[in-house]
């Protein structure tokens, strides 16, 4: 084998590796991206509990639907611009290498049919899994029409005592939160939580331990880029209706949780600025 061949062979390589990098970025922060399943799972079942009982909402779960929806349809067009920018590369290095040359077992055809059976598994997971949360978001937005949201209703449906802020416990504190992970910090660079969120499952996405993340409102903030209001509308649909003792979403501290949020909104009704 030539030098000349070598280079190119090494180049080829190079270029591969670069593309893989680019769509393994997705992997590696796959299991962050499943708290947006996590988000649709739960709108779809407080989205039947008040179709079920016959609710007249308030119109904030209507928002939070249609911010679940519209940041998980972000993340899909991202994974799947990933997989279109790279799959003209990795098809014409494997017909041109593979095909036109014959495969003879060379080294080099070798290590390009392992990148692009590589390429091809982890395109084909990205494509079904962006696929199934589209089916997903389809059938929460197609059940969500059927309910009558009310502005001017109760945010929620009990009478709640006054407490001080400092006094209120709420799951998703950060005090809560650290007696799982050793800080915040590891929260935000997303080490910790992407192996508590791997054993989310539907039969225990309510017990404590993932509520402590599901009702914090700071990661919710930070999953969603900083958008302040759309980490209120899914706060709040996380929150609501947890005051149901027979439901699957029923939270023992439901008082704290709902006194928690209504702080929220006072502190950012006077400073919209505000985190």
């Amino acid at each position: 084998m030539g030098l000349n061949n070598i280079a190119l062979i090494t180049i080829i390589i190079l270029f591969e590796l670069i593309f893989l990098w680019i769509l393994f970025s997705e992997v590696f922060s796959f299991l962050f991206k499943k708290i947006e399943n996590i988000w649709i799972k739960i709108a779809i079942k407080k989205i039947k509990f008040i179709l079920k009982n016959n609710l007249h909402p308030h119109f904030l779960i209507k928002e939070a639907i249609l911010s679940i929806a519209i940041n998980t349809k972000k993340t899909n067009k991202k994974i799947i611009l990933k997989i279109l920018f790279s799959s003209p590369y990795f098809i014409f290095v494997f017909i041109f290498i593979i095909k036109i040359n014959d495969f003879q077992g060379h080294f080099s055809q070798i290590i390009q049919l392992i990148f692009f059976s590589i390429w091809a598994i982890v395109s084909i997971f990205f494509l079904l899994f962006t696929f199934f949360r589209y089916i997903k978001i389809k059938q929460m937005l197609n059940i969500k029409r059927k309910i009558i949201f009310q502005k001017d209703a109760k945010l929620f449906d009990i009478h709640l005592s006054r407490k001080l802020l400092e006094q209120i416990n709420h799951t998703g504190s950060v005090e809560n939160i650290e007696i799982t992970f050793s800080s915040m910090e590891e929260i935000y660079e997303n080490r910790d939580i992407r192996f508590l969120l791997f054993e989310l499952k539907p039969k225990s996405l309510f017990k404590n331990k993932k509520q402590n993340i599901l009702l914090n409102r700071d990661i919710i903030y930070y999953k969603l880029n900083g958008n302040k209001e759309q980490a209120r509308h899914i706060h709040y649909l996380m929150v609501v209706y947890s005051n149901y003792k027979d439901e699957e979403f029923y939270n023992p501290n439901y008082e704290n949780n709902m006194r928690y949020f209504l702080e929220l909104e006072k502190y950012h009704s006077n400073d919209k600025n505000k985190l």
